[in-house]
């Protein structure tokens, strides 16, 4: 019998997958958790209360006087309230987007991890490729 030239690996922990109706209810729960702790903090005075999310939809009833007032300069607020949102988002996105350098670090530290292990091969020796009939 053919010995094999590297030791037999240890055998891998399986790890405990979550149906779709359990990720999802983890999520949630996670979401929930998340935004309890920011409403906590808020009621404690550790961060301020974000602005209200003011959009052209809802602008008669979140301002109601001042928009019967001047409906005009409520619409520029709210307009200019869109544009900032909007603009600090892209902010964020483009402060968490990785540099060329940093992708291709990533990348090949990557390919370094794929490649510690053993390679694993089987190799079969054929005598005859011909179908029995």
């Amino acid at each position: 019998s053919i010995k094999p030239m590297v030791p037999k690996a240890p055998a891998k922990e399986i790890p405990l997958y979550l149906t779709k109706k359990e990720r999802k209810k983890k999520r949630r729960q996670m979401r929930m958790e998340a935004h309890q702790e920011l409403q906590d903090k808020i009621a404690m005075g550790l961060i301020p209360a974000p602005k209200p999310k003011i959009k052209m939809s809802n602008m008669m009833k979140a301002l109601t006087n001042k928009a019967v007032a001047a409906p005009s300069a409520m619409t520029k607020e709210v307009l200019d309230g869109i544009n900032e949102r909007k603009t600090n988002h892209e902010m964020r996105n483009l402060a968490a987007k990785k540099t060329p350098a940093e992708k291709w670090a990533k990348k090949k530290q990557k390919i370094l991890e794929d490649s510690k292990g053993a390679t694993v091969v089987a190799l079969f020796r054929v005598e005859n490729m011909c179908e029995p009939a």
